[in-house]
């Protein structure tokens, strides 16, 4: 038996049943199922070509351990095999969150992205939330071995993250269970035969974290393109010994050309910091030698820094909000790239431990260290005929707020407040901030 039938009961690890109610979906390695458990809904992943009994049993170990991060759609439960064939319960996918691969798909209709980033901030959130994931699963000794595009789940608005897809996870260096994978995601000592660990990973993570921001893939431009033809041994060329990364810094072969204009465009909203990274994480040097990869740490660390010197542009010419990545510390004229408006930073907090700055704009959410959940937004407020910068409270706590004459006010929740230079505002035990206004 390979496939699965509507109202076929399915026998778990655990003692428990699962009701099949309908297929959601396939792929390679098998088909994902709606299924029932004691009244709850759950998706099950059934493979139709058996695995090995290594691999079977390397899944009911991983379920039977806590996840590494919330949000892992990790394995809860195995199934009992059914004429060698098998597969495990996680959690539903819930609404507003979209496979990761539309977000690198056109529309033919429209000839734009099937799905987009909202803004800025989302896209960065995303990278947060992603690299706090595979970093605590590499803490924990194991690695993922087959990051790509078919393992996420992304909220466009928030940058929400859910990684599934986690039955390759392995004891990092086991030299077990990896079967396949797409090259073009894979680090060339993979391509070119060696078994996946947390090196590759990283490697495989830097291009999944290029394509968040540029679309285009990292390794393929001008050279790649002069290649008519991919067959199996020339794919592991380009992605193996052969890979040139796009914007290389010693070595410019294989730039974007006229079909990889996403990253042609792309890349110039980057920030310095950002590009460098990036030549870091996919130049040569990284491609051949696995040690000198950037870990998920300093890519994490880099993007909290971005988020805070995020701009919201105040033009209402733009349909939508508009964001923008400004490189920290610049002390060159702030211009929105999309208009190209002139735009005056007049408001930032200045946190006292860790010593950093916060730029504040209108239509800008305000975090607090690593969380994706915002406790603040940035709002103007019309008062007696005088517009002010205003931060709305969107935690569950009050705040603590002196004001430059050293009155004690309280900003309770979904209230909101003027922002004035000399206000000292304490968000909670362990981030305070003092307001500068130019």
């Amino acid at each position: 038996m390979s496939e699965l039938r509507q109202g076929q009961i399915i026998a778990l690890e655990n003692g428990k049943q699962a009701t099949i109610l309908k297929e959601l979906g396939r792929g390679g390695q098998g088909i994902v199922y709606l299924v029932q458990i004691n009244n709850q809904q759950y998706a099950l992943k059934w493979y139709l070509t058996p695995p090995s009994d290594w691999f079977y049993k390397n899944i009911k170990h991983n379920s039977e351990r806590k996840a590494p991060a919330s949000n892992f759609l990790w394995a809860m439960t195995i199934t009992k095999k059914i004429d060698g064939n098998f597969g495990y319960i996680m959690p539903l996918r819930p609404r507003g969150y979209m496979e990761l691969g539309d977000f690198f798909c056109e529309d033919r209709k429209t000839g734009r992205m099937r799905v987009v980033f909202k803004t800025f901030t989302a896209m960065l959130n995303v990278g947060i939330n992603i690299c706090n994931s595979f970093g605590r699963l590499h803490r924990e000794g194991f690695s993922y071995q087959d990051i790509n595009d078919g393992g996420f789940f992304i909220n466009p608005d928030t940058g929400d993250v859910l990684i599934c897809d986690t039955d390759n996870v392995v004891a990092n260096n086991s030299g077990e269970g990896f079967d396949g994978g797409k090259p073009r995601y894979m680090a060339a000592e993979v391509v070119n035969g060696s078994h996946p660990n947390t090196d590759s990973d990283l490697f495989s993570l830097a291009i999944l974290l290029y394509r968040i921001f540029m679309i285009d893939h990292p390794l393929e431009g001008k050279y790649t393109a002069s290649y008519p033809c991919l067959d199996d041994q020339t794919e592991r060329y380009l992605y193996g010994s052969g890979a040139i990364f796009a914007f290389d810094k010693d070595n410019d072969t294989n730039r974007p050309s006229h079909i990889h204009r996403n990253a042609g465009y792309r890349w110039a909203l980057c920030p310095p910091s950002l590009q460098a990274m990036f030549q870091r994480a996919l130049g040569h040097e990284a491609i051949i030698n696995p040690r000198s990869r950037i870990r998920d740490d300093e890519w994490k660390r880099l993007f909290i820094t971005l988020r805070k010197n995020v701009v919201a542009c105040p033009n209402k010419s733009h349909s939508s909000d508009i964001d923008f990545m400004l490189e920290p510390n610049s002390n060159n004229p702030v211009v929105c790239p999309f208009c190209h408006q002139q735009i005056t930073l007049s408001c930032k907090l200045v946190f006292d431990e860790p010593h950093d700055e916060y730029i504040l704009t209108r239509h800008k959410y305000l975090y607090l260290g690593e969380s994706t959940t915002p406790i603040g937004y940035c709002r103007i407020r019309n008062v007696e005929g005088r517009v002010d910068l205003g931060l709305e409270n969107l935690s569950g706590e009050s705040w603590s707020v002196v004001t430059a004459s050293h009155r004690q006010n309280v900003l309770p929740p979904k209230e909101i407040m003027p922002l004035r230079d000399g206000m000292f505002i304490r968000f909670n035990q362990n981030y305070s901030a003092t307001v500068k206004v130019k």
